[in-house]
């Protein structure tokens, strides 16, 4: 059970992570 709570959690930082690194670079890597 907990290994599919870590898989959940990686999957919605990976999602997160890549949507806030493009949303970062439309904005012209002006807000950090």
């Amino acid at each position: 059970m907990l290994n599919y709570l870590w898989f959940f959690l990686a999957a919605l930082f990976e999602i997160f992570g890549c949507y806030a690194f493009w949303l970062w670079l439309r904005q012209g890597k002006s807000a950090l």
